[in-house]
């Protein structure tokens, strides 16, 4: 007797993705992390990242998410569950299609919901955060980190916005006589039909992640492509959850600054005598809470 699910439970197919992800990361590793004088000799300065206080919340949400995201995966191939994937591949999916679920309405909560949280979602919930941070991580280990961020130019992150949304309001603006709404069945193709799927893409990613990781700084992803971030940096700035700053704590030492993911002018904030940080590339990640020797900085709920 056949299987009745074969493809969701059966790890065979899935080696050579699982050993290529494998040698990805080890050839990187080799690659990367090498002394930076012209002693080609290979030095390994194994120093775990601190995770303090904001950093370690964090992570535990991240890696919740994680596994909420493999869960449903493993009930969506098993035949239990019938809700497809929320991602922002399934709305751009069904939006072609005209035929709207429950990512819809995921989608609308989160855009309304960063006028009051700002972009706590890139931060916290985002699926893609946790890789790249685990990237950053790793380099932080081995002793190639590095507090210099490079951006692209800022045009690059909203030409793929319009084209990520554009495309999007096009679409339903052409299917506007046939939209359809359903909780259980949205019509979209952008579900993950296995869990080993799922596991050998993150495995891939983080060698790539950690390329980029070095060579541009932490999440360039999020800094220069994402199309979510795109759109909410626009006015993420005017919600309501913020990084306060004590500007009487405050003695300048500019660690805040050096220790931001998103490569946000902290300082900037400080010297300007702001109340707190108006940036729409802060994803309130609390890192640079954490980092702040005098706890100048703390969340906080502030208006405009």
């Amino acid at each position: 007797m056949v299987a009745k699910y074969p493809a969701a439970f059966g790890i065979h197919s899935y080696v050579p993705y699982v050993l290529l992800g494998v040698g990805l990361l080890l050839i990187l590793i080799s690659i990367l992390f090498r002394k930076k004088d012209n002693d080609d000799e290979l030095k390994w300065k194994f120093k775990l990242p601190q995770f303090k206080t904001w950093k370690k919340r964090r992570t535990i949400a991240q890696f919740i998410v994680l596994g909420l995201v493999a869960l449903h995966i493993i009930l969506y191939s098993a035949g239990l569950i019938t809700m497809k994937s929320i991602c922002p591949g399934t709305l751009a999916s069904v939006a072609i299609k005209g035929a709207f679920g429950v990512e819809t309405i995921f989608w609308i909560f989160i855009l309304v919901g960063t006028l009051f949280s700002g972009r706590f979602l890139c931060g916290w919930l985002c699926v893609f955060a946790p890789m790249q941070e685990t990237a950053d991580n790793l380099l932080r280990t081995t002793g190639n980190w590095s507090s210099e961020k490079k951006s692209l130019h800022p045009g690059f992150i909203y030409f793929f916005t319009f084209l990520f949304w554009g495309s999007i309001i096009f679409n339903i603006v052409m299917n506007i006589h046939f939209l359809t709404f359903s909780i259980t069945d949205n019509g979209g193709d952008g579900n993950i039909k296995n869990i080993w799927g799922f596991i050998t893409g993150i495995i891939t990613l983080i060698p790539l992640l950690m390329l980029l990781a070095y060579l541009w700084g932490s999440r360039f992803f999020c800094r220069n492509v994402c199309p979510i971030g795109g759109l909410l940096r626009i006015y993420s700035k005017f919600g309501f959850l913020k990084v306060k700053i004590d500007q009487e704590k405050c003695t300048g030492c500019s660690s805040c600054t050096g220790q931001c993911q998103m490569n946000v002018n902290i300082d900037r904030y400080v010297k300007e005598g702001s109340a707190s940080i108006k940036d729409g590339d802060c994803i309130l990640c609390g890192d640079c809470i954490d980092s702040c020797p005098k706890k100048a900085l703390k969340f906080g709920v502030i208006a405009g």
